[in-house]
């Protein structure tokens, strides 16, 4: 009688083990396909937004670096790191909008520089400066 007990609490346990892996798994894939919609979103909303061209001044500039841990399957642990870079410009209509921008612009432009500044959406263009 305690034999079949042990193996019934063992299924249950077991079982109950699976469906919380289960639901975890679902959770991880949910939150991926919602990243990935959102990203579909902007995308699309960048695209369908008008093309503007407005005088601008760069009034600041941040990079935001995100550092990433990861080891292999021998136990080699190596870290690895990216960064993004954003521009704070002041349009010519006092407004203040910040655009991400690729890295090899950013080491170009200059707190205080002014130019023309195109961007789409959230979406950094160019930014061409003045003399």
């Amino acid at each position: 009688m305690s034999d079949s007990f042990f193996y019934q609490g063992f299924n249950t346990a077991f079982s109950s083990i699976g469906f919380i892996v289960g639901l975890g798994f679902l959770i991880v894939l949910t939150i991926i396909i919602l990243r990935i919609i959102k990203g579909m979103m902007i995308f699309v909303s960048n695209n369908n937004s008008p093309k503007v061209s407005i005088e601008a001044k760069i009034i600041d500039k941040r990079g935001d670096v995100s550092i990433y841990r990861h080891s292999n399957a021998s136990g080699h642990v190596g870290n690895s790191s990216s960064t993004t870079y954003y521009i704070s410009f002041e349009l010519i209509t006092h407004e203040r909008i910040e655009l991400k921008v690729p890295h090899d612009q950013y080491g170009l432009l200059i707190i205080g520089d002014s130019g023309t500044l195109i961007y789409q959406g959230t979406r950094f263009l160019s930014f061409e400066r003045t003399m």
